[in-house]
C-alpha cells in the first residue's frame, strides 16, 4: 500500500502539468488571434524593388566593339631540292592539314613553314588554371550550329544537299550516336549518351564557323548485323558512337570525310577540342613553343618513302635532332580519299595529336600512305612486304627509326599500343615503351 506523502506528491505533479498546460493553449490562441488580425489590414510599407524607381547604373569599362586582337606574323618559306614528292608541315598554332596532296608541288622539294612566335598568351602546365580566350563578339549557342536527323535516309537526305556557303569557312562534324528512326531507343549504349554529354559541351565552346549534324544512326536491333551506315562506301561507320568532319559541301567536292573518333576515344576532351579547333581554353601541350619545332612529314607510296629515309641516311637531308617515328597507314580511295584500313581511319587524329602533345622536342614523324587498295596491299610481292628492314605485317604499324650516321643506315624498333588513343601512345613518344 502506498504512502500518503507519495501519494501527495503525485497529486501535485499532475496538477501542475494540468495548469502549464493550460496556459499554453491560452498563449496558442492569443497567437493566432493577432495573426487573423494583421492579416485583415494592408500591408502600406514601401516596396524594396519598386518599378518606378530608376535603374542603378553600374560602371563598366567601355569594349571597343570594332577592336581585334592584332598578330605580327611572319612567314619563311625555304625550298628544298628534292627528286620527289613530299609534304613537310610545321606544326604552328593551328591544326594542320596533313594530308598529302595528289598533285605535285609546283616547286619540286618539301615546303617547310614557319611562323613567328605568337603573342597571345599561352598556358605553362596541367597546374596553371585556363584563362578563356576574350571576344568582342559572344559565339552563336549550340542551337544555332546544331541539327539532328534520324535514320540513314535522312542523313542521305542532308548530306546532299548541304553545300557551304559561298566564300565561307564554314566547317561541318557529323555525329553519330544510337537511335531509331523516329529518334527514340538513344540510350541503349551507355557510351553514347556520355559521349554526347561531352561533345555537346565541348562543341558548344568552338569556332562558331563549326556546324554538328548528330545522326540517329540505329537501334540495338539495327546494329546486330551490318545496316546502311556500315555499308555506305564514303561514311563506312563500323560502330557508334562516331565522330568525323565531312568536306563534301563544296561544289565538285568529293564526299570525303575526315578526323574520325570513335566509341571511349570520344570522351578524351582534349582530342575533341583539337577536332573541333576550339580556341576557348589553349591546350597546354600544344603550346606554341613546344610543338613549333616538332615535324610531321606525309609521304605516298613506297618510292617516296625509300628516297626519302636514304636522303636522311645519306644526310642529303637533314635528320631530326630529336627521335624520329615511322607510322604507316592505308592509301586513300580514289573516290573519296577515305583511307581503305578502318583502324588506320580511326587513329589518324589520334596519332597525330599525340606526337604534337607528348613527344620530345625536335621530333619528326614521318607518316606513310603506303598503297591505294587493299587488293595490293595483299600482293604478297609488293614493296612493303620484300623490305626486310621493315618486316611489315599490316597496318597501322609504327617504328622507332635509329640514324647510325657512320653506317649511313637506319635500325627499325617496332611499337606498338592502341593508336586510337592518344594517353596510350604517351608512352611510344616519351620514350619508355619499350619496343615489341
Amino acid at each position: 500500500m502506498a504512502k500518503p506523502g507519495a501519494q501527495r506528491s503525485v497529486g501535485r505533479q499532475r496538477w501542475l502539468v494540468v495548469v502549464v498546460g493550460g496556459f499554453a493553449l491560452y498563449c496558442m490562441f492569443l497567437f493566432q488571434m493577432r495573426l487573423w488580425s494583421a492579416a485583415s489590414q494592408a500591408d502600406l510599407r514601401a516596396n524594396v524593388i519598386s518599378a518606378e524607381r530608376d535603374p542603378a547604373v553600374i560602371d563598366r569599362p567601355t569594349v571597343k566593339q570594332d577592336e581585334r586582337p592584332r598578330h605580327d606574323t611572319r612567314q619563311d618559306t625555304e625550298v628544298t631540292q628534292q627528286p620527289f614528292n613530299v609534304q613537310v608541315e610545321e606544326v604552328a598554332t593551328q591544326q594542320q592539314n596533313l594530308r598529302a596532296v595528289d598533285s605535285p608541288l609546283s616547286t619540286p622539294g618539301a615546303v617547310i613553314v614557319s611562323t613567328t612566335k605568337p603573342t597571345s598568351p599561352v598556358i605553362a602546365g596541367f597546374d596553371v588554371p585556363a584563362v578563356p580566350i576574350a571576344t568582342t563578339q559572344a559565339a552563336p549557342s549550340l542551337a544555332d550550329r546544331h541539327k539532328i536527323v534520324s535514320g540513314y535516309d535522312a542523313t542521305m537526305k542532308f548530306l546532299a544537299s548541304y553545300r557551304v556557303p559561298e566564300g565561307s569557312d564554314e566547317q561541318l562534324f557529323l555525329f553519330f550516336v544510337c537511335g531509331d528512326e523516329k529518334g527514340e531507343q538513344t540510350a541503349w549504349r551507355r557510351v553514347c549518351v556520355d559521349a554526347a554529354d561531352l561533345v555537346y559541351d565541348v562543341f558548344a565552346k568552338s569556332p562558331s564557323r563549326n556546324k554538328l549534324l548528330t545522326i540517329h544512326a540505329g537501334s540495338k536491333k539495327d546494329w546486330s548485323a551490318a545496316n546502311m551506315f556500315f555499308k555506305d562506301g564514303d561514311l563506312k561507320v563500323k560502330m557508334i558512337p562516331a565522330l568525323m568532319q565531312w568536306h563534301g559541301g563544296h561544289r565538285g567536292a568529293k564526299r570525303a570525310t575526315s578526323g574520325m573518333i570513335i566509341e571511349e576515344s570520344i570522351l578524351y576532351q582534349p582530342l575533341l577540342r583539337y577536332l573541333f579547333k576550339n580556341e576557348d581554353i589553349p591546350d597546354p601541350l600544344l603550346a606554341p613553343e613546344k610543338i613549333a619545332s616538332k615535324d610531321i612529314v606525309v609521304l605516298k607510296g613506297y618510292k617516296n618513302y625509300r628516297q626519302y629515309i636514304d636522303a636522311i641516311a645519306t644526310g642529303s637531308l637533314t635528320a631530326p635532332e630529336g627521335p624520329m617515328f615511322l607510322f604507316l597507314i592505308a592509301g586513300r580511295l580514289g573516290s573519296n580519299d577515305r583511307l581503305w584500313c578502318p583502324y588506320c581511319r580511326y587513329s589518324e587524329i589520334s596519332v597525330e595529336y599525340a606526337f604534337k602533345a607528348f613527344a620530345p622536342p625536335g621530333s619528326r614523324l614521318i607518316k606513310v600512305e603506303t598503297v591505294n587498295s587493299y587488293a595490293i596491299w595483299k600482293n604478297p610481292s609488293n614493296d612493303w612486304k620484300g623490305d626486310t628492314d621493315l618486316m611489315v605485317r599490316g597496318v597501322p604499324w609504327m617504328y622507332r627509326a635509329n640514324l647510325d650516321k657512320g653506317a649511313r643506315s637506319f635500325s627499325f624498333e617496332r611499337v606498338s599500343e592502341r593508336f586510337d588513343h592518344p594517353d596510350a601512345l604517351r608512352g611510344i613518344f616519351q620514350g619508355w615503351k619499350n619496343p615489341v
